[in-house]
């Protein structure tokens, strides 16, 4: 199945965004990765995103801040 929709996942380990990318990419998603807040906003403004997995706690900047 493809969908439109495309969804970021935010997380500082590699591993994480890896096996997110994976299952939602097996289910026809369009993922966009981000290893930090920073690179997270950037793909925010220069791209659609329908949803955002995220990591709360990450270094430098986290969702706490």
């Amino acid at each position: 199945m493809s969908h439109n929709e495309k969804v970021l996942i935010v997380d500082d380990e590699l591993n994480a965004r890896r096996v997110l990318s994976a299952i939602l990419r097996a289910e026809g998603y369009q993922v966009v990765e981000s290893a930090s807040v920073d690179s997270a906003i950037d793909a925010l403004q220069s791209t659609d995103i329908s949803a955002i997995i995220t990591d709360l706690k990450m270094p430098a900047k986290d969702g706490f801040q």
